[in-house]
């Protein structure tokens, strides 16, 4: 896995953004299946995309 710049901002497709702290928040507050649905966008600290890396 590629290193990742936290905090993570998390892009709700409701137009909310969120912030997670650590790999376990993101794990913990995420279904898969709304991460595959395109639900989430998540970027990290400097905006790049992350996609497979949960």
């Amino acid at each position: 896995m590629k290193s990742i710049q936290w905090p993570i901002f998390v892009f709700r497709n409701d137009t909310v953004v969120e912030i997670c702290e650590c790999l376990q928040d993101v794990r913990r507050d995420y279904e898969g299946v709304d991460v595959e649905d395109g639900v989430y966008a998540f970027f990290d600290f400097e905006g790049k995309p992350l996609k497979g890396c949960f």
